[in-house]
């Protein structure tokens, strides 16, 4: 049987007012604006450049609405999902018929693997893997500052 001591209620009120704080989240949606930006320079830094366009195409947007606030780190560089995961192999049709007979219309082209496609080389996740540990810190004391 568990009594309840009228002490754990001391602060209650405090507390609940505090949470109720809360309610406006803009220190955390300035902490979120800036732990965008950090992943998006982390990402700069990480990109492969050939000419710069990749890293110049990356950036940042931060969307704040009435339950909340969201980051989008993004690349506008049209090639850019092809650098962060790859591609496949890439065949061309050769004269060969697998079906017997090259002449018969039917027949399927085969297919020869001549270029291995392009190995990835991500910049985008692993600006964000680097930055995750910074990120959470810089919300907690977001959310924590505005608690005090």
């Amino acid at each position: 049987m568990g009594v309840v001591s009228g002490n754990l209620l001391d602060g209650f009120d405090a507390c609940i007012g505090k949470l109720e704080q809360l309610g406006d989240l803009s220190a955390a949606a300035a902490a979120l604006e800036a732990a965008a930006a950090l992943v998006a320079g982390t990402a700069k830094g990480m990109a492969p450049v050939d000419t710069g366009a990749l890293r110049n195409s990356i950036g940042y947007s931060v969307s704040r609405h009435e339950t909340g606030a969201a980051a989008t780190i993004y690349a506008t560089a049209e090639y850019a999902p092809y650098v962060e995961f790859g591609t496949g192999g890439h065949g061309a049709a050769s004269s060969v018929d697998t079906s017997g007979s090259a002449m018969d219309p039917g027949a399927r082209p085969s297919y020869t693997l001549d270029h291995r496609g392009q190995a990835a080389r991500p910049f985008m996740y692993p600006a964000f893997k680097a930055c995750e540990s910074e990120i959470e810190k810089m919300i907690m004391d977001a959310i924590l500052g505005a608690l005090e």
